[in-house]
């Protein structure tokens, strides 16, 4: 037996590990959910913006209404002083006359401004309402991502995790000197350090091989490696 042969289901854990890790980094969920994540992002800021333009809507009509009320409070002081004969002096009525007739203009733009943006306000909430509503459903669906991507790469995960609890029980048991030289060419190269002879050919590069190379393989103690792919061979005898 090569003492390499030793060594050689921990190659195998160490590739289908490798592998794993690679579904993981691949996974088609990660896109989604990168997708999905933009599209919650995006529809957070028009709702954001909405929700500015609303409050925007709602203080302009609150101060249009302010105005609105500061004009009809003053317009009563006038009337108390022009119609209930506390001024008799015809310049002083008359004044007092422009002065309301100033009032009245204003308190009707500031009622009219009122309204104008109370309707917008309410147009606004209708706006902010509905994306609401499709902020909510783009969350809810990156929370079912989400859950889905934990529950597919838990599995992995949780398989990775089984298979180097297994190779620690492997490496404790494998020729110390065999290990030793497969974790140092292990590190260069990621595609398999070992190959095993298959019917005279390399079984990680699929070349045939030298009789020479043939020979040295099925020589016990012997390592060597494969001409054409470099892997240490073990031989099928």
């Amino acid at each position: 037996m090569n003492a390499y042969d030793t060594v050689w289901p921990i190659q195998e854990i160490d590739l289908r590990s490798m592998r794993l890790q690679r579904d993981i980094e691949t996974h088609p969920l990660l896109g989604r959910l990168e997708e999905s994540g933009a599209r919650v992002k995006e529809a957070r800021q028009a709702k954001k913006f909405l929700d500015q333009k609303l409050e925007t809507e709602q203080r302009l009509a609150r101060a249009a209404e302010m105005e609105a009320r500061h004009s009809a409070v003053s317009k009563r002081e006038i009337q108390t002083r022009l119609y209930g004969g506390m001024v008799s002096n015809p310049k002083e009525l008359a004044s007092l006359e422009h002065k309301l007739g100033n009032l009245d203009e204003t308190e009707r733009a500031a009622e009219e401004k009122a309204i104008f943006h109370l309707a917008l306000a309410e147009e606004m909430e209708q706006q902010v309402g509905e994306a609401g509503k499709a902020l909510a459903e783009l969350e809810a669906g990156e929370a079912a991502l989400r859950a889905e991507k934990e529950t597919s790469l838990g599995a992995i995960r949780k398989e990775i995790e089984s298979l180097a609890a297994r190779r620690l029980e492997l490496a404790a048991a494998a020729d110390p000197a065999a290990l030793t030289r497969y974790e140092e060419l292990r590190r260069r190269r990621k595609d398999g350090v070992l190959a095993r002879v298959v019917g005279g050919i390399c079984g990680g590069c699929r070349v045939s091989l030298s009789p020479a190379v043939l020979a040295h393989a099925r020589t016990p103690g012997r390592a060597v490696n494969c001409e054409n792919c470099g892997r240490l061979l073990i031989s099928d005898r």
